[in-house]
């Protein structure tokens, strides 16, 4: 009976991971045979243009936030940290102007100067590529993980069929379901640890990339405190200096005026 147990909890969390893992890894196949079929159904050449540009900015866009689900289901799921060695924003600077310097260019807000810069890092990123090619490497897993579900599917379908060939066409899915689940998430982890992994170039530049911006941090903190110095010292000594000519004045308003001998 505990055999039986732990295979029905393996095979209903392996069917749960199955079908997180079939979503994420067929959302881009399934958006551009979105395009695809609405390009068809418009039947209109003009109309290929557009939807490709929207379903490859939509493919650029969702691929970090997909990555990174990634890494964390592999993390939760199997406990392997796949890092991500993405590049860090740099920080933004406040200028005597107003303006936000944000190493490229000076902008208006600090919000905007950070999504300039976050843009222009997005672009340059090599991680951005290689999210980019592992988008084109997850359907894979996704391919796999989704035979439980079709199993499931196909089981329903045919248990409801009144003919005895579909009755054990459905029987045959909901074998394939049940044997399946433990395993088909697994591939998730060896694409995710082969494709998606930092290089050691990745992470090289991270590690630059953080002692930079401490030293920034760094500079500027030792600046505040060389101003602040100045600032004290400057304001001690104004304000001793006033205070001695103040003195002075008044000991010789108070003090008689001292007369030579040259007058004797």
């Amino acid at each position: 009976m505990r055999g039986v147990g732990s295979w029905a909890r393996s095979a209903g969390a392996g069917f749960l991971r199955a079908c997180v893992v079939g979503a994420v890894g067929l959302a881009v196949p399934a958006g551009w045979a979105a395009g695809v079929a609405l390009v068809i159904w418009w039947h209109s050449p003009w109309t290929l243009l557009p939807v490709g540009i929207w379903v490859c900015l939509g493919t650029f866009l969702a691929s970090r936030p997909i990555c990174r689900l990634v890494r964390y289901l592999v993390a939760r799921w199997t406990g392997t940290v796949v890092a991500g060695g993405y590049r860090r924003i740099g920080a933004v600077t406040r200028m005597s102007t107003g303006y936000w310097w944000n190493g490229h260019s000076y902008e208006r807000s600090q919000q905007r100067a950070r999504e300039d810069l976050e843009l222009r890092l997005r672009f340059t990123d090599p991680a951005t590529w290689r999210d980019l090619r592992f988008m084109a490497i997850l359907p894979l897993a996704g391919l796999a993980a989704a035979v439980p579900p079709a199993g499931v599917v196909v089981a329903v379908l045919g248990l409801t069929q009144p003919t005895a060939p579909a009755r054990v066409v459905g029987v045959l899915g909901a074998l394939v379901a049940v044997a399946a689940a433990p395993y088909a998430w697994r591939p998730l982890a060896p694409l995710a640890v082969r494709f998606l992994r930092a290089t050691p170039e990745m992470l090289l530049a991270d590690r630059v990339d953080e002692l930079l911006a401490q030293r920034a941090d760094t500079t500027v903190a030792q600046a505040a405190e060389i101003r602040r110095i100045e600032r004290d010292l400057h304001d001690g000594a104004q304000a001793r200096l006033v205070a001695l000519g103040l003195a002075l004045a008044t000991a010789e308003r108070l003090w008689p005026p001292i007369r030579t001998g040259r007058g004797r």
